[in-house]
């Protein structure tokens, strides 16, 4: 490693005698040279580490970017699973209703018995309790998954205030 300083300073005096003003200059001008030997490969070493930290950092850039789009892969297929869940038991749900329609007609017939009859109402009691699992599910995923997309997550509507479309003329 060389290094080359070059140093310079003018000053200039002014002293009163007793012939007059007396002036005087003085110049100084100074040049130093020196060159480091690497017997030790210190400055090499120190090349290398820099270009290994270097190396180190992209890597871990391209194991943050890697582990990233893992974590939004598992949460889309995440919010798909939950999708699908929710559109099962509403399905589950409709027939339940409708097996439980069935059965009411019957019980007023008297052809099934009140064991039946409550027998049904559970069943889609039951289902019906488990929905909100889902579309919480749901919901933290999608906001999972904007989060992981850097933009704002949504609120769920059970914490949205109604709007004129979700309440139900009563």
């Amino acid at each position: 490693m060389a290094n080359l300083n070059l140093d310079g300073s003018v000053a200039r005096d002014r002293t009163p005698t007793a012939n007059g003003d007396s002036d005087s200059t003085r110049t100084k001008l100074s040049l130093a040279a020196a060159y480091e030997l690497d017997l030790w490969n210190k400055l090499k070493d120190r090349q290398t580490a820099a270009s290994l930290r270097v190396s180190a950092n992209k890597h871990d850039i391209q194991a943050l970017l890697l582990s990233l789009s893992a974590q939004l892969s598992e949460q889309f297929y995440l919010a798909v699973e939950q999708r699908q869940q929710l559109n099962l038991i509403d399905r589950q749900i409709n027939r339940n209703e409708a097996l439980l329609e069935t059965i009411s007609d019957r019980y007023r017939a008297g052809l099934a018995t009140t064991s039946d009859l409550y027998q049904a109402r559970e069943n889609l009691v039951s289902l019906r309790s488990r929905r909100p699992q889902f579309m919480t599910g749901l919901h933290l995923a999608q906001n999972k998954i904007a989060l992981l997309l850097g933009r704002r997550p949504v609120l769920s509507s059970c914490h949205r205030s109604p709007t004129t479309a979700d309440r139900s003329p009563g």
